[in-house]
């Protein structure tokens, strides 16, 4: 039996932020890794960083996310799609990237969650006015 593919737009990408932020708006994400500081989607068998757990809310697999751990979120999109959705078992709208790579940008520069997801859902607004609120 084939597993499907996890399709994820850019409603459903503000809408896991939105869970994976409320009650953290404060929180500050910090890397566990402690050789070079990079944001890991899993840590300890758990989801880590805010798009690993938005991620595996959605229902991508811990095994998925643990492959693309390490290589960094634009790395991560570019092998999404050079590598096809089979390897992951999830695939993004461009709406959906655009969303969690501006909380993505914006929580690596050390920035709380609360202020990652506003500026996530601003920047998508933008591309598509009207669309996209808190």
């Amino acid at each position: 039996m084939t597993e499907s593919i996890i399709e994820i737009d850019g409603d459903q990408a503000v809408n896991l932020l939105k869970q994976v932020v409320e009650g953290k708006e404060d929180f500050i994400y910090t890397s566990p890794a402690i050789d070079d500081g990079i944001c890991l989607y899993i840590y300890e068998d758990e989801p880590s960083c805010g798009i690993g757990k938005a991620l595996a809310l959605a229902g991508v697999s811990i095994d998925s996310l643990k492959e693309m751990d390490g290589i960094g979120w634009a790395t991560s999109i570019r092998a999404l799609s050079e590598r096809g959705t089979e390897k992951y078992g999830f695939t993004l709208t461009v709406d959906a990237e655009l969303v969690f790579s501006r909380f993505q940008r914006s929580q690596d520069s050390g920035t709380s969650w609360g202020f990652c997801l506003r500026q996530a859902v601003k920047n998508s607004a933008l591309l598509s006015p009207g669309k996209y609120r808190l």
